[in-house]
């Protein structure tokens, strides 16, 4: 008789819900994702607070049907996706959990995870879901979405603003154009969350700790969850840049700045502004000064002078910073 009460507060005991933390130290921020597990349905939610750019979600693991439920309160939206390969049990993420201290993102493993959305889901396939996930996403939309991979996602690239340049141009041993500062943007919506996860052959998953960075496309008609997010880097494929790269490294390491991906457009132009060269003009000749003869475009603030017959002067043209031609000063042929 003994044996079967303890057996039956045993199976309480599990069967109850229980609230854990992990707390998380990520570039100069510290925040606390809360875990929630719930053996008897076995529901796992993971909530993780607004951050460094990154948005307040609750992600909602149902590991009967394999599925997880990414909750945005704050724009009314969720995402579906099939749960990650490998991400360990209830069980042992709780035991990782019991003997974890607070982590510093950087020295744990970081996967990125890409998602396009490929269907909306409607009020009738929500209902079917846990109480849990009806309750989070019942007033959201609420989109199935499938992993990408990263270059599908929109990324473009631009020039830093100025004034950020400038506070690492006034650095101790930092001399760099500051053409040598740009800044990736992609358009989307970042997330994260952690869990403890299993490459295919490993044995032992206590010490694999995974923060999985999340980026969604935009959702909706309106793209309601749509943001831009833009990040600097370094871009060593401008001139002078690389040569300045070592005397800049301790600052923008300092800093958490990286280079720039090896991407050909990060080369175009490097930032420069040029306008199309100019149509002809009857009777008249181009000179651009400072650029090649014939050239098919001529940077920002040079001009290019007009030459009619017998040397007379036809005027002035600039190229302003906007790309097109100040003609202001043109009197043109007779």
């Amino acid at each position: 008789m003994r044996s079967i009460i303890l057996a039956a507060l045993v199976g309480l005991l599990h069967a109850e819900v229980v609230v854990k933390h992990l707390t998380i130290q990520e570039g100069g921020t510290q925040y606390t994702q809360t875990v929630t597990l719930d053996y008897e349905r076995n529901i796992q939610i993971l909530e993780v607070p607004a951050h460094n750019n990154i948005v307040h979600s609750k992600t909602i693991f149902d590991f009967s049907q394999g599925v997880i439920f990414e909750s945005h309160p704050e724009t009314n939206i969720c995402y579906m996706k099939d749960i990650p390969a490998g991400v360990v049990s209830m069980d042992k993420f709780s035991a990782f959990l019991d003997k974890k201290g607070p982590v510093t993102a950087s020295a744990e493993r970081t996967t990125r995870r890409v998602y396009a959305t490929t269907a909306k889901v409607t009020p009738h396939q929500l209902s079917s879901m846990a109480h849990e996930v009806v309750a989070e996403c019942g007033k959201s939309d609420v989109y199935q979405v499938k992993p990408v991979p990263e270059e599908k996602l929109k990324i473009s690239y631009r020039r830093a603003p100025k004034s950020l340049a400038e506070v690492f141009m006034g650095s101790a041993g930092c001399h760099m154009a500051d053409s040598c500062l740009w800044q990736t943007c992609q358009v989307g919506s970042d997330s994260c969350w952690w869990t403890v996860n299993c490459d295919v052959n490993e044995h032992d998953c206590d010490e694999t700790l995974e923060h999985s960075s999340v980026v969604h496309d935009c959702a909706g008609q309106a793209n309601e969850d749509c943001q831009i997010s833009c990040k600097p880097c370094y871009n060593l494929q401008c001139p002078g840049c690389e040569e300045a790269w070592e005397g800049c490294r301790p600052t923008f390491e300092s800093s958490h700045v990286p280079t720039c991906p090896n991407d050909p457009e990060l080369g175009k132009n490097c930032g420069i502004v040029y306008c199309p060269m100019h149509a002809d003009v009857p009777n008249g000749v181009w000179d651009c000064p400072g650029d090649d003869a014939g050239a098919a475009k001529i940077e920002e603030d040079h001009t290019c002078l007009l030459w009619c017959p017998n040397q007379v002067f036809g005027g002035v043209i600039t190229c302003e910073h906007d790309g097109t031609w100040n003609e202001a000063a043109l009197i043109g042929c007779n």
